[in-house]
């Protein structure tokens, strides 16, 4: 089971105009939206996105998800490996400490791979030989 992790993707985890993920025990449960009047404003959206962020709670529950889709992976016979590719300029990433704290340090199988990245011209998304670097550092874990 591959899942993909872009450490910029915590913050999505805390927006409360998104459906909330939370447990219940064992027992993921999603519950609706519930903005208030300052949260649904753009201009407090657009300030939350652009200052830097950091939600213990929001990294605690990725962290969470995490282990139990590698723990039900495992139970189903499966093995689940994190890939998370840097889309960006420099290597390694700024946000590295997300994918030690919520991968590397909880003893998941991270592929976190220098792959060359080449963005498609005028889009973000890896053009096909970058795309062809990234899949064969996976398929070289899933080997191991």
């Amino acid at each position: 089971m591959v899942t993909l992790f872009f450490p910029g993707l915590i913050r999505r985890v805390a927006w409360v105009d998104h459906p909330q993920l939370a447990f219940l025990g064992d027992e993921p449960r999603v519950t609706p939206p519930a903005p208030g009047f300052l949260d649904d404003l753009r201009l407090v959206r657009l300030v939350r996105d652009v200052l830097p962020y950091r939600s213990e709670a929001a990294i605690e529950l990725t962290g969470r998800v995490f282990r139990e889709t590698a723990r039900l992976a495992s139970v189903r016979g499966a093995r689940a490996v994190f890939v998370t590719p840097w889309l960006g300029e420099g290597w390694p990433p700024g946000e590295g400490y997300l994918i030690d704290e919520l991968l590397v340090k909880q003893g998941l199988t991270v592929v976190n791979p220098d792959f060359g990245y080449q963005p498609l011209p005028g889009d973000r998304h890896p053009d096909p030989a970058s795309t062809q670097r990234l899949a064969d550092a996976v398929v070289a874990e899933l080997r191991r």
